[in-house]
C-alpha cells in the first residue's frame, strides 16, 4: 500500500505519534527537543561579550546574550551542534539581570515604564 507522509519545512518526514505528557514539558515552540534544563547559577558569564555559556557534550558551548535573557528568552544554542538547552531563572537569577518580577526594564528609562508624571512647581 501507498502511505502519504507529511514532511516538515527541511524535508524531513513527520512523526504522527502523540506525544506523551512528559514530553512535551521539554519542548520548545518550533517543537524542538530540549536537551537539558540548567540553572541559571550553573551558566559562566563572559563579560567581553555580556554573553552566558554552558559546556555542551559536542565540545562547544551552548550560549545566550545578557538582553536575550531580560527580554525573557530562556532558550541557548549550541555554538557547534544542533543541541538546545533552557535557563532555568529564579528571583537571584532575575535581580542580577536588572529583571523586576512584573516590571518590564527598559535600559534607556530605567524600571520605570511609564511616563514621567507632570508635578506643578508651587511658584
Amino acid at each position: 500500500s501507498n502511505r502519504h507522509r507529511a514532511f516538515g519545512p527541511t524535508g524531513s518526514a513527520l512523526s504522527t505519534r502523540r506525544k506523551r505528557p512528559d514530553e512535551l514539558g521539554a519542548m520548545v515552540s518550533n517543537d524542538v527537543p530540549v536537551y537539558d534544563s540548567i540553572a541559571f547559577k550553573d551558566m559562566e558569564f563572559d563579560a567581553s561579550t555580556q554573553t552566558y555559556w554552558h559546556a555542551c557534550p559536542c565540545g562547544d558551548m551552548f550560549v545566550i546574550s545578557a538582553d536575550e535573557l531580560r527580554s525573557g528568552e530562556t532558550i541557548a544554542h549550541c555554538n557547534d551542534c544542533s543541541l538546545i538547552i533552557r535557563v532555568q531563572l529564579d528571583g537571584d537569577a532575575k535581580r542580577l539581570l536588572g529583571m523586576g518580577d512584573a516590571i518590564a526594564v527598559d535600559p534607556a528609562r530605567g524600571a520605570c515604564d511609564h511616563e514621567p508624571l507632570a508635578v506643578p512647581v508651587p511658584t
